[in-house]
């Protein structure tokens, strides 16, 4: 069973960045999840999020420019751009995501809970988040970043974007619904939306004047 989201006093829950953390003079980040709806929700914020956008090489790689990322898992692997961190409740598979990614000439800084192989950053928040999602956007928000815009986080039971078609997972339920819900109202305070799925429900979708405005 994945472990509830705890209250805890203020400063407690988003504390400062540990010392070595590439911190963030601000603006948005993406959080980047491997819901099966990734590359669609990435496309989408093309149209909407100013600057984000695509460039194609002649070999047809797709790379996504314009806005910092936070992927979480396996899809800090798999999305080329401008990924700047990677966050897990893995820690355990963080050393061999880092293989993959120097395989690639790729430099990106990785954050967990606890110290292991792999782990660049360990963040001394108080609970364990339900998911590494939640982890991811509360590594975004401590790092200084004013909006956080999640990605492929659907929270829904139709499995991850390297899933066959009958694959499913098992995120649309009432503990995660109930973190997202108490994060939304005691940690975001309107600095975090979701493109698609139940998050989108449970804690807003992003619009234009929601990305260009003033979260302070």
């Amino acid at each position: 069973m994945r472990d509830r989201l705890q209250t805890s006093p203020p400063g407690v829950v988003v504390p400062p960045a540990p010392p070595g953390a590439s911190l963030s003079a601000g603006g948005t980040a993406i959080v980047a999840a491997t819901g099966r709806n990734l590359w669609m929700d990435l496309e989408a914020l093309t149209g909407i999020l100013p600057g984000f956008h695509v460039e194609q090489t002649p070999y047809g790689l797709i790379y996504w420019r314009g806005c910092d990322i936070v992927a979480i898992n396996d899809a800090a692997v798999h999305i080329l751009g401008d990924v700047k961190h990677l966050a897990s409740l893995h820690y355990e598979m963080m050393a061999g995501w880092k293989i993959l990614l120097k395989a690639q000439d790729r430099k990106i800084q990785s954050h967990a809970l606890q110290a292991a192989d792999g782990v660049d950053i360990a963040w001394p928040i108080g609970y364990k988040a339900g998911t590494s999602t939640m982890l991811g956007v509360l590594v975004a928000l401590g790092l200084g970043y004013d909006r956080v815009v999640l990605a492929g986080a659907p929270m829904s039971n139709h499995g991850h974007y390297y899933d066959p078609p009958e694959g499913g997972s098992n995120f649309n339920d009432v503990a995660i619904k109930f973190d997202w819900e108490w994060a939304n109202r005691e940690i975001f305070k309107d600095r975090v939306r979701s493109v698609s799925g139940s998050s989108c429900i449970w804690i807003g979708r992003p619009s234009e004047e929601w990305l260009e405005g003033d979260r302070q």
